[in-house]
């Protein structure tokens, strides 16, 4: 198991971040996220390399943009 933001979700064998944020719920390739695993920060150009571990705490922080 793993936690997304307060919430379970079961851990698959190869799991990367992508499958994250598809378990999360997010429909964009690279959403604007600011990404936490086990407290600590995984940069964007981690993310392809970034392999989920069963037990991880994630936290997904939306970045706002605007004008």
């Amino acid at each position: 198991m793993i936690q997304v933001n307060g919430k379970e979700f079961l851990w698959k064998n190869g799991m990367d971040l992508y499958d994250v944020f598809k378990s999360a719920g997010y429909t964009l390739s690279k959403p604007s996220l600011l990404v936490h695993v086990n407290g600590e920060v995984v940069k964007r150009e981690q993310w392809d390399s970034f392999s989920v571990k069963d037990g991880s705490v994630i936290d997904l922080v939306n970045l706002l943009r605007g004008g």
